[in-house]
């Protein structure tokens, strides 16, 4: 999947990966300045327009039925991904349209948590991994020796199946 068969692929997707998430971090500031400045105003096109004007990057505003998300496309292992940067429920809008900039700027300072937690587990990651995984085999290989241990009808019956990682 994704062409990662060597640890030198895996390792620069996971700083690629890491990278992204920082990137999406980093546009926190203007992206509270603009919430800040459209405070009680009326939801409409231009905080798309805004956001996009301060962050200087494509930031997308989606509505939907029961939600407003702010999110943008970063460049990561994937290829070009959604990256949400901020997430609010509809019935937070005050009078059902104006803008509640609290809920907006406390959703992107959690989704920044989130990305720079995320940015220092992809970093981590080649470090840790390999050794996690020999690991999850090891327990993998523990658990087929349970489930070779039943009958194959008991394991029929009660929809046991072997343990695998792919």
């Amino acid at each position: 999947m994704y062409g990662f068969y060597n640890d030198e692929a895996r390792r620069a997707g996971c700083e690629k990966t890491a990278a992204a998430n920082r990137e999406a971090a980093a546009l926190f500031p203007a992206i509270r300045k603009v919430f800040e400045a459209f405070d009680g105003k009326v939801f409409n096109c231009r905080l798309e327009k805004a956001l996009r004007e301060a962050t200087g990057r494509r930031v997308f505003v989606k509505k939907c039925d029961y939600n407003i998300e702010v999110y943008t496309y970063l460049d990561d292992y994937r290829g070009n991904s959604w990256y949400t940067l901020a997430f609010v429920k509809c019935e937070e809008l005050k009078d059902g349209k104006r803008i509640p900039a609290a809920a907006f700027i406390d959703s992107a300072r959690s989704y920044r948590e989130k990305h720079l937690k995320e940015a220092a587990q992809m970093e981590a990651a080649p470090d840790t991994v390999p050794e996690m995984v020999q690991h999850i085999k090891y327990f993998i290989d523990q658990a087929n020796r349970l489930i070779d241990s039943l009958p194959y009808s008991v394991r029929e019956m009660y929809n046991v199946s072997a343990a695998r990682m792919y």
